[in-house]
């Protein structure tokens, strides 16, 4: 059985360690898009906005060709967005990220920017 992204969420293949037990050196920032809804019932952002894309098949239309654009590719989001949204199918881990949060992208899958570690141990971001 394979999940699919609802709503408007990537769905992002990450990759685990050599040994199989789901962590990842550089952190859960970056992977590869395998899919995207079929259909967009909204495009949602993290603060609180109204915004004209609720039930606007139009505007959903042009927002659902945009982010097809990424599938295939390299995408990379701020360190705890994929909090609580990472889920193991089988021998793989996918992240079900908000399309809006994405930062940047890269063709080559094989890219090797990552973000740069800032949290502290507690998992939060660290102030100096």
């Amino acid at each position: 059985m394979a999940l699919h992204p609802t709503n408007d969420r990537f769905k992002v293949l990450v990759s685990t360690d050599d040994y199989g037990y789901g962590g990842e050196a550089r952190g859960t920032e970056t992977g590869i898009v395998v899919e995207i809804p079929d259909m967009l019932v909204y495009i949602s952002f993290h603060s609180f906005a109204f915004e004209q894309s609720i039930a606007n098949k139009e505007m959903l239309k042009v927002i659902q060709e945009y982010y097809k654009q990424f599938l295939n590719k390299r995408i990379y989001w701020e360190t705890l967005q994929d909090r609580g949204r990472r889920i193991k199918e089988g021998d793989k881990d996918y992240v079900y990220l908000q399309m809006t949060d994405l930062l940047a992208y890269s063709d080559d899958t094989e890219d090797e920017a990552y973000i740069i570690n800032q949290t502290g141990k507690a998992g939060s971001f660290n102030l100096e």
